[in-house]
């Protein structure tokens, strides 16, 4: 506010961004997810946009991605 000027940052730093933005927009699948204050994003009750927020492995996107295992990938020495 007191330079008087606009400023469009892209970032998945949600602590980062909650402190220095008056609004936020979240995008997902190419379109708005969540917009509004900081606090009203937070606040959001829409399932993508919490799991989002609050970094939650369980909600709507999933988080197993189809690749091989620490173990596999590094010779099976890990785990045992």
């Amino acid at each position: 506010d007191t330079l008087g000027i606009t400023s469009v940052v892209v970032s998945h730093d949600l602590e980062e961004t909650f402190a220095i933005a008056d609004q936020v927009i979240i995008l997902a699948n190419g379109k708005i997810a969540a917009q509004g204050t900081p606090a009203q994003v937070k606040a959001s009750t829409d399932p993508l946009v919490e799991q989002f927020v609050n970094g939650r492995a369980d909600g709507p996107v999933a988080f197993d991605y189809p690749g091989p295992t620490v173990a596999q990938d590094f010779g099976g020495g890990f785990g045992k």
